[in-house]
């Protein structure tokens, strides 16, 4: 067993102020380095999209004016960011050295009762290091395990639906304290590489205290039965991912638990299946929640069921969010961890450029 704690505070977000060259246009998008950080595996990828705050093209620009309205002289004199125009320019730098007090965390970008409304910001949710604004911060350890032992649950063959769709279970060893937070689901009918589960001292984590039916598949004439059940969470707490069961009886409240709300960020989805062709009595639509652009966290691999073919409401997504992801251990077999699961799972830091 390898086991890597992974402190983020002790991980340098390194900012590089590259001069211009001027044969180079000025809007020229720079490289995003995205930094994959999960046991051994350190992971540096290119594309050309966008960097941690905004799109490189823009910082500097002349868009950058809509925002430059903050008075930087009250700042204290300590403040001493390695790129000081970035200090209330309207997007949320998380890095320490920006994100503090001295600084006015960002000049009040990182802060959603103070920053700038404007195109770029306050579509995200940012981080405040304002302890004044901050939920009660992560002092108890939650750790991660990945695991390849994951057991079949059910595929949608004969249902008729144009898009395959199967759900599988990590087996949790729960004698031990680790626990799945949600079944997998796959547009496929292969089985998932690896799944989450998960450990937590304290009162972390916690069952479900019921279970609400969004689906089932009759009419539908699968080979089959299904039914896609939502857990219930206690006040003070999420459930990130829904259960199927292969028959229409209510799960057990010990299959999964349960996250603390402040170990938890708001999150992004993507679509994985509906039953579109199925002809089931309901319809269904699943989707699974991602981080949101420049906001490090780590997702659950699990997914949310509604019961229409619509997305599922998108206050329903979350990840485990960044601030509490210094306090997690990783766990695995070492033939588990490979670069598609550190694509899927890491942490990722976003580097200036």
């Amino acid at each position: 067993m390898i086991s890597q704690y992974i402190d983020f505070k002790k991980i340098d977000i390194i900012s590089l102020h590259l001069q211009e060259n001027k044969s180079t246009p000025k809007n020229t998008t720079n490289p995003k380095m995205i930094l994959h950080n999960t046991l051994l595996l350190c992971l540096i990828q290119s594309t050309t999209s966008t960097i941690l705050g905004k799109p490189s093209s823009l910082r500097g620009s002349q868009k950058d004016e809509t925002v430059a309205n903050f008075d930087k002289r009250t700042l204290s004199q300590s403040c001493n960011p390695p790129i000081a125009h970035w200090i209330g320019d309207g997007w949320c730098d998380p890095d320490e050295r920006y994100n503090n007090e001295a600084c006015g965390y960002d000049g009040g970008d990182c802060c959603a009762e103070t920053c700038k409304h404007n195109d770029y910001d306050c579509s995200q949710p940012f981080d405040c290091k304002d302890p004044s604004t901050l939920p009660n911060s992560c002092n108890a350890k939650l750790e991660i395990k990945f695991t390849n032992q994951i057991n079949f649950v059910y595929k949608d063959s004969g249902t008729g639906a144009n898009n395959d769709f199967s759900a599988w279970r990590p087996v949790g060893t729960n004698s031990n304290g680790w626990y799945s937070i949600g079944d997998v689901g796959m547009s496929s009918h292969g089985a998932p590489k690896t799944a989450l589960l998960v450990k937590g001292d304290s009162d972390i984590l916690t069952k479900p205290i019921g279970y609400n039916l969004i689906w089932k598949d009759s009419g539908s004439g699968g080979h089959m039965d299904a039914s896609f059940w939502e857990p219930i969470p206690a006040t003070g707490y999420s459930c990130l991912g829904h259960v199927v069961q292969p028959n229409y009886s209510k799960p057990s409240t010990d299959l999964i638990r349960c996250v603390k709300e402040e170990y938890l960020q708001a999150a992004d989805r993507t679509w994985v299946w509906n039953d579109r062709g199925s002809g089931a009595h309901w319809d269904a639509s699943v989707y699974q929640a991602t981080p949101n652009e420049n906001i490090p966290a780590l997702a659950a691999n699990a997914f949310i069921t509604a019961r229409s073919h619509n997305p599922p409401d998108i206050s329903k997504f979350k990840v485990l969010g960044w601030k509490c992801i210094e306090g997690v251990v990783y766990n695995a077999d070492a033939q588990t961890v490979d670069i598609e699961i550190a694509q899927q799972y890491a942490p990722k830091i976003y580097l200036h450029f």
